[in-house]
């Protein structure tokens, strides 16, 4: 018997909680998943039930590549904030450094 399967939008918030709380490795989050209530909530996980392996998150991340699910998930967050006049053209305070 293998593992569930996990919707493709459950994968891409995991690629982001990763990215965005600098988790060293999909093992490494994988295990933080277990306990991180915020991390389940996100995920809109079942607090009950055992999370995901991290085989699943390491086998299906190239499948969502191979799609640009990724680029898909970014150009609309960007043209989201476009929309809301959340983007400015002003360089940021780091490149002057």
């Amino acid at each position: 018997m293998g593992q569930a399967s996990v919707p493709p939008e459950r994968l891409l918030k995991t690629s982001l909680l990763i990215a965005l709380y600098s988790v060293r490795s999909e093992r490494a989050f994988c295990e933080k998943l277990e306990y991180n209530l915020p991390y389940l909530w996100f995920l809109d996980m079942d607090l009950l039930k055992r999370s995901f392996d991290t085989t699943v998150v390491t086998k299906n991340r190239p499948r969502l590549l191979a799609h640009d699910a990724d680029w898909v998930l970014f150009d609309e967050v960007v043209w989201t904030a476009d929309k809301e006049v959340l983007l400015s053209d002003e360089h940021s305070a780091w490149t002057s450094l």
